[in-house]
């Protein structure tokens, strides 16, 4: 699990390295979630990731605290 405000992205662009080491910690030894406390849906997080620079490569998933609250 990986946060993503504050230690993938600052909302205006992705940290630097942070992609890189996502991917290679994918290749290397498992899967990526990104995690946000975030309202809205998961589907939309993907969208907002890629205009901050962060490639769909570097993750497997995202859950958000809306979707959680939803299932709830």
């Amino acid at each position: 699990l990986c946060d993503a405000w504050g230690v993938i992205h600052d909302g205006v662009r992705v940290f630097p390295g942070v992609a890189e080491a996502l991917i290679e910690f994918r290749r290397a030894r498992g899967p990526v979630v990104v995690l946000t406390n975030a309202p809205r849906p998961r589907a939309i997080i993907p969208g907002q990731l890629d205009r901050l620079g962060l490639p769909r490569a570097a993750y497997d998933g995202v859950v958000t605290s809306g979707d959680a609250t939803r299932a709830a």
